[in-house]
Formats: structure tokens, sequence, C-alpha cells
């Protein structure tokens, strides 16, 4: 707005003799084309709040598991779950789970938690990754299950009091 648009770089050298497509009138369709990379697989990162009572935790659990049934098997998947701790789900391990966990009450920087997730760039930034985000038909049955060992947060609450949850963390 209140600002003149820069002309495309072909247009430099325009004449009478010599105009663009658009300029001629005798071209009444001008089609363009995109060049544009392989596009990207999409990403679902489920963040659950576990602060919550055990009903409305089942009812998450199967609400997530419909959902994996809906999602394309080539979208990437990935899963964090937090209550008073925030804990990131490794999905690329077989028959065991592992998680990466943070303390709620500790404010961390992005660079901090990248470099405690082995995330910061470099060669080995893209393998630590597939750590925590993978194809749905790669890691079916580990994020199922993941989700179904879903428990509400352990950590005591006084009553009349709320969970302590590590929103900003997570």
């Amino acid at each position: 707005c209140l600002q003149r648009n820069q002309f495309p770089q072909h247009y430099h050298g325009i004449t009478e003799q010599h105009q663009p497509a658009e300029l001629i009138p005798n071209f009444s369709t001008i089609e363009y084309t995109v060049n544009r990379g392989a596009p990207s697989p999409l990403i679902f990162l489920f963040v659950v709040d576990t602060c919550v009572e055990e009903e409305d935790l089942q009812a998450l659990k199967e609400t997530l598991q419909m959902s994996l049934s809906l999602i394309p098997q080539n979208a990437m998947v990935g899963l964090i779950s937090f209550g008073k701790m925030v804990l990131v789900h490794e999905l690329g391990c077989e028959g065991i789970s592992k998680a990466f966990v943070f303390r709620g009450n500790k404010e961390l920087s992005g660079k901090q938690i990248q470099d405690f997730l082995n995330l910061t760039p470099g060669a080995h930034a893209a393998n630590a990754a597939n750590k925590f985000l993978q194809p749905l038909a790669k890691c079916d049955m580990s994020i199922s299950d993941l989700i179904e060992e879903l428990q509400p947060d352990p950590w005591p609450v006084p009553t009349g009091k709320r969970p302590l949850r590590s929103v900003g963390v997570a």
C-alpha cells in the first residue's frame, strides 16, 4: 500500500517492438509455470495435556487413535505430552518408549531445547529430527502404543488448587 511495485526482471527491455506476452492483445490467456520442489509432507504434532481426569484422558486417547486412522500414511507425526513435566517422545525406537523430559518450571530458550534434543543445524539435525517426527506408515504402532500408555499427571494437586501445567515449556 502506498508504495510502487517493482516490475518483473523480464520487463527491463520492453519496447514497442519487444513486448511481454501479457501486453499483446492477441494473447487472451497467459499460463505461468511455477517452479517448485516436491511438496513437503503434512506434519501432525500432537501436544497432549495430561493434567486432566482419568475419564477425560481416556476420551482424548480414543479421539487421538481415531485421528491417526484419518491421517494420510505419508504424513509426519510426533507426540509431546505435558503436565508438570514435558515429555518429547521419540518415535524412532522399536519396542521401547523413550522420551526427553523437561522440567515445567524451568525456562529454556529455543536454542537450549535444540541442543538438548540434538537438533542443532548441521549434518545430523535431519537424522535427529527423525527421532521425533516419523511418517505415520513407519511408526503407526509405536505412536498408538505411546498414546495408549499416556497417564494422568502423577503430581499431587492440593485441594482447591489448579494442577501445575508446564504450558510455556511445552
